[in-house]
């Protein structure tokens, strides 16, 4: 019947816009829930002096940034295509929405929210345009340019928070260390290190004796899907690592009776801030302001500053959903059902769109992927269930107004754990194995522009690289 047909086409143009149908109808709780929300806890852990931080260096209230940290990675988890990225404020956009609201007196909250809902709600609008016309397709970022794009962002997250863990305060004014902060985040990388080395030790491959392979019942048993190459690691990790949580409780207890630095005040990393001057230069104001009305002026400078955070935000948050993705594919065995599905670069762009289109309405600002959030998903969650626990668990927050701060040696020490680990080094030894010095290339100056640079200039460095990459190709076959 036609209404069969049509109930047909209405089911698949749904999961087409909204991918969460396809892969929550499946969603195994008994094998992944505990994982995921293990991971939704210590993401908002790492998140709540983020957020006070951001909120306080943009002059904007806390409650500004919380709605961002709700709503973005909602509408993200409905839409996007990746299990792994923790989309909200981050870092990476501190300092490009900090320079666009720099005009706007500190004091006047209202004009200052107002200005970054309009260039939240314009970036969305630009990338849903670039969503609609399909540009991730017809411009993809190449292999080398994202891994040295990743590796770049990564160890700007790692110079961020080493200082942290090693109990360093007042870095640019007046170094010092501060001793039982240094303590603490000393126990808790060993904690956390020697915990997956147990897990990783238990993930021994287990093969039967040779004398045993000619019984079919010991060959059931051991292999059940028919192919010797399975192991016992989805089995032997299969057990909640719950490490990371007793990390953050030994950091709220010790804080009963030790004071730690100050978390909201050196939460953000100084780099991102001084990139101020990096800013100027990619701003519209000093070109136009002799030319055309002031109107005009606002117009453009307001576009550019859109498009700007834009690409910022695509960039940043593609790479680390791709990333994700292969860090997930190496990680799952034929014995594991982990809900994964295959990233889409348009599909991608409408999800980010979205997000700040709907998050502009609730005043939010523009959010991005967090590297070293999705880091923490990666190595701790298993789903994108994980996105929706983070969510619950942010809304009971915001309502309550409890906000629990675990210092910050525990939290540097569980960012730096799973940073290191979601840097993908096998692909740089491949290349240097292969001796792909082409390759090399390309990731050397994605890396080293991203790391000195920063985000924006990381970007446009990596699709300039592609560009010409593509140039390149398309020269060799015309010869």
């Amino acid at each position: 019947m036609w209404w069969v047909w049509m109930g047909r086409r209405v089911r698949v143009l749904l999961v087409e816009c909204m991918p969460i149908l396809e892969w929550l109808p499946g969603y195994q709780w008994q094998r992944h829930l505990a994982h995921d929300v293990v991971a939704a806890i210590v993401v908002v852990a790492v998140m709540l002096p983020q957020e006070l931080a951001f909120g306080a260096s943009m002059h904007v209230p806390v409650s500004t940034t919380l709605r961002t940290a709700i709503v973005a990675p909602l509408i993200y988890c409905v839409c996007g295509t990746s299990s792994m990225v923790s989309f909200a404020n981050a870092a990476e956009l501190t300092w490009a929405v900090g320079g666009a609201l720099q005009t706007i007196p500190d004091d006047q909250e209202f004009e200052r929210l107002a200005k970054g809902t309009l260039i939240t709600c314009t970036s969305g609008v630009v990338l849903l345009l670039l969503g609609w016309f399909r540009v991730g397709t017809h411009l993809p970022l190449s292999r080398p340019a994202m891994g040295g794009f990743l590796w770049g962002a990564s160890l700007l997250v790692l110079a961020e928070h080493i200082p942290h863990l090693v109990g360093v305060v007042d870095v640019l004014t007046a170094p010092s260390v501060h001793i039982e902060a240094c303590a603490l985040g000393a126990f808790s990388l060993v904690l956390l290190v020697a915990v997956e080395g147990i897990r990783q030790r238990k993930s021994v491959l287990v093969r039967p004796s040779l004398s045993k392979l000619n019984d079919p019942a010991v060959l059931l048993h051991a292999y059940p899907t028919g192919s010797l190459n399975v192991s016992s690691s989805s089995n032997a990790l299969s057990a909640v690592d719950l490490a990371p949580l007793g990390v953050c409780g030994l950091g709220l207890a010790l804080r009963l009776w030790v004071s730690f630095p100050d978390d909201a005040s050196s939460t953000t990393h100084p780099h991102h801030h001084g990139n101020q001057s990096l800013y100027e230069s990619f701003t519209l104001s000093h070109a136009f302001h002799h030319i055309v009305s002031q109107e005009v002026e606002e117009v453009m400078t307001l576009l550019w500053n859109a498009l700007i955070i834009a690409l910022t935000s695509y960039v940043s948050t593609i790479v680390l959903a791709n990333q994700g993705a292969r860090h997930r594919q190496s990680l799952t065995t034929p014995t594991s059902k982990v809900q994964a599905i295959d990233v889409d670069p348009n599909k991608e762009l409408i999800a980010y769109g979205l997000a700040c289109v709907v998050g502009g309405s609730f005043r939010a600002l523009p959010p991005a992927g967090g590297l070293a959030r999705t880091a923490i998903n990666a190595k701790y969650s298993r789903t994108a269930v994980t996105t929706l626990c983070t969510t619950f668990v942010l809304v009971v927050v915001m309502v309550s107004k409890v906000y629990v701060l675990v210092p910050l040696p525990c939290l540097a020490a569980i960012i730096v754990v799973s940073t290191v680990s979601f840097m993908d080094r096998h692909e740089l030894q491949t290349m240097l194995r292969c001796r792909l010095y082409s390759c090399l290339g390309l990731w050397a100056a994605a890396c080293i522009s991203t790391f000195l640079g920063g985000i924006l200039i990381g970007a446009l460095v990596a699709l300039c690289l592609r560009s010409l990459s593509h140039c390149r190709l398309l020269s060799m076959n015309s010869t």
